[in-house]
């Protein structure tokens, strides 16, 4: 019992302590209300208490659902809404919404009050043990149900199949990753593993990131077992794997992916074990195994102990060695099939016409092989479109469904590009916007047409005023400050309707322009051709015809600075792209007339008299883009209107050694003490200048 269960960079247990504690997580658990064969999901970081949280809910007589704390918020919510989970366990450092769930906090003093034993809940083998969602071909993702024979099928045949040998010839229990996410079934074979007492070591992720770094680690921790994918294992080889002659690792476990012949031959001469495990998650984790070695060509093996595995026609007859077709598993390790999906399990779990005694199940794969004349099994590839991409299962027809709920896609093709580390997906888009887009700037009254090219691109391309969580709710109030020629106005009209706009103006050159396309595009739009500052006054602005963008009030003009702007913008976009080579060559050239500056006098009113005259009684999105002047703006707001403000998204002006130098920390600070959760970024190919965009949000308001 004093041996250690599992080693984290947080904490290690021992499997006394890792007894007692997953103990008083199951009463917690059975606290909560949790009941017998329910399901708990459980969001956690990769640390020791990971594992605790699997065996509380395990011997709570739980089935759970893992995710990975980083994937999106509403993907977590609706999957965990698809399982109907009755609880959530998650650790400090994860965030989640409002779920309806309780919400289990694995490091909640309360739970030390928990009684350390056993909580004696009775499971049977038909009972489930975990779910694990995969892609789902019509953009739902599916969670295969995995029962308790399956799980401990598993652990035996694994330990019997590849661990036992080492352990007889060591005199000892092993030390084992736990390097794959616990989302990913992978993550099963190891942690299964604690039933015939190895230890556990839990990859922190940045080992998981770095070859270098988790080579280290299995060297340092003496590391008898790693789990790994090829694409994981590449980074491994190319850190210096490939050259080692330490003991450690001792055997590893590749599986995921198909193992190319260079690697398979390479891996063949490598002084560890290296076993290639092939299993769709429906057939828990493995369904057959094979040994690396230098006499055989890259294959799959052959059936786990209490598994079958076929090379089956259309019709489900059996074919000849070398013919290739579809890949079918039966046997104990077949799933339940997917949760509260009759008609996609009945598609994949067809009845088993190979069992002596009937009642069996197979399990289509959708992967296409065939039998060779030893009687283990080639990999071939898949039947349908799915693909693998670091091991993960991925139906592109799942990402096509999300890109297509965008109400600004047409349609969509998603594929799969390059191999191993480089492997990669790529979406091509039709926008529904596309012919609109052409048609909406060729009918725009512009002044310079690199400027509204690169309006749209920032607006309608990148969404750059719609960045962390900014959003409009039905009928939202925006006021548009700093207008230009209207084209932030235009993106709120198309893409929400039914907004009150406000579109505020200064410069007649430009205010023209606004109003003409306001007029024909978003004739609700009120426009006003005045900006807004501290006071009411009338104000000289510098009007630039060949860079209107770069226009504004003149005690802020300075046309030197905009210069060094675009040629770090264009050194950036060189650097990063490879592109603006030819434009950098000539430059000063281009520019030389761009910043001809004209005089104009121009009224500033106030926000909050604007606010009053019109009766604004609240501003759901303030947008501000002024040209150095954005810190005037928010000093004519009055203190009884900033609690009707709820968002606000601004162009900031921060430039070391200038008048702006700590305007960023300056609004933060300002805005932070009105309420609002405060982000400043810096846009890649902007790095270098004084722009910055700054997004402002009231919490629980959008």
């Amino acid at each position: 019992p004093d041996a250690l269960a599992v080693i984290g960079a947080d904490r290690t247990y021992s499997f006394a302590e890792l007894d007692a504690r997953s103990s008083q997580i199951a009463h917690a658990l059975i606290g909560l209300g949790v009941p017998v064969c329910g399901r708990v999901a459980i969001v956690m970081q990769r640390r020791a208490d990971l594992v605790v949280a699997v065996l509380g809910a395990l011997k709570a007589g739980v089935a759970y659902v893992p995710f990975d704390p980083g994937d999106p918020p509403r993907r977590i919510a609706t999957l965990l809404a698809q399982a109907q989970v009755s609880a959530v366990i998650r650790d400090r450092d994860v965030e989640l919404a409002e779920l309806g769930v309780p919400v289990l906090a694995i490091n909640d003093p309360a739970i030390d009050d928990q009684p350390a034993r056993d909580p004696g809940v009775a499971v049977t083998p038909d009972d489930p043990a975990y779910l694990i969602f995969t892609s789902g071909s019509t953009g739902t993702p599916k969670a295969v149900v995995i029962e308790h024979r399956s799980a401990v099928n598993l652990a035996r045949a694994l330990h019997a199949q590849i661990y036992q040998p080492l352990v007889q010839a060591l005199g000892r229990p092993l030390r084992l990753t736990l390097n794959a996410p616990v989302s990913f079934d992978a993550s099963v074979k190891q942690i299964v593993q604690l039933l015939n007492g190895h230890c556990l070591c839990v990859v922190p992720d940045d080992a998981r990131r770095d070859g270098a770094t988790l080579l280290r680690l299995i060297e340092d921790g003496q590391i008898d077992g790693l789990d790994c994918t090829p694409s994981h294992l590449k980074l491994l080889l190319s850190a210096g794997l490939a050259d080692r002659t330490t003991a450690w690792p001792r055997v590893v476990l590749v599986g995921g992916e198909r193992i190319d012949r260079e690697t398979w031959a390479l891996l063949a001469r490598h002084p560890a074990q290296f076993y290639n495990m092939y299993g769709p998650t429906e057939t828990t984790v493995n369904a057959s195994i094979t040994r690396i070695t230098a006499d055989a060509v890259p294959n799959i093996g052959r059936a786990i102990h209490n598994a079958r595995v076929y090379v089956l026609d259309a019709a489900l007859q059996p074919l000849p060695i070398g013919v290739p077709g579809e890949l079918c598993v039966g046997g104990v390790g077949v799933a339940r099939g997917y949760f509260a999906a009759p008609e996609p399990t009945a598609q994949r779990f067809v009845p088993d016409p190979f069992t002596a005694t009937g009642g069996g199940r197979l399990y289509r794969t959708g992967d296409a092989a065939r039998l060779l004349p030893g009687g283990a099994l080639e990999f071939l590839g898949r039947i349908d479109d799915q693909v693998k991409i670091r091991g993960h299962r991925i139906e592109p027809g799942e990402i096509v469904a999300a890109l297509l709920e965008h109400p600004g896609i047409e349609d969509a093709v998603v594929v799969a590009a390059g191999d191993g580390p480089d492997a990669r997906l790529i979406a091509y888009l039709v926008s529904a916007g596309m012919v609109e887009s052409t048609r909406l700037k060729a009918e725009l009254a512009q002044l310079n047409p690199n400027e509204t090219d690169y309006l749209y691109d920032e607006i309608y391309v990148r969404h750059t005023y719609f960045q962390h969580d900014i959003a409009l709710p039905e009928h939202a109030v925006v006021l548009d400050v700093g207008a230009n020629i209207g084209m932030f106005s235009l993106y709120v009209a198309h893409h929400y309707p039914d907004a009150k706009l406000f579109a505020f103006e200064p410069l007649p050159p430009i205010f023209d322009r606004l109003e003409a396309n306001l007029a024909r595009h978003a004739p609700h739009t009120r426009r006003f051709a005045f900006g807004l500052s501290a006071r009411d006054a009338e104000v000289e602005f510098t009007f630039y015809p060949g860079y209107s963008m770069m226009s504004g009030q003149a005690a802020y003009a300075d046309a030197a600075a905009e210069v060094d702007v675009i040629k770090t913008y264009l050194r950036n976009d060189r650097d990063a792209t490879g592109g603006s080579e030819l434009l950098l060559e000539h430059v000063d050239e281009l520019l030389a007339d761009r910043f001809r500056a004209e005089p104009h006098a121009c009224a500033v009113r106030r926000l909050s008299d604007v606010i009053r005259a019109e009766g604004i009684e609240r501003i759901d999105l303030l947008k501000v883009d002024v040209q150095r002047a954005e810190r005037d703006v928010l000093d004519g707001i009055d203190d009884e209107h900033w609690p009707a403000i709820a968002q606000l998204v601004m162009e900031v002006h921060d430039g070391t050694g200038t008048a702006t130098e700590g305007r960023a920390g300056e609004l933060m600070e300002l805005l932070e003490a009105r309420g609002f959760e405060v982000h400043v970024e810096q846009d890649r190919i902007l790095q270098g200048t004084d722009r910055y965009n700054l997004y402002a949000l009231r919490p629980g308001r959008a």
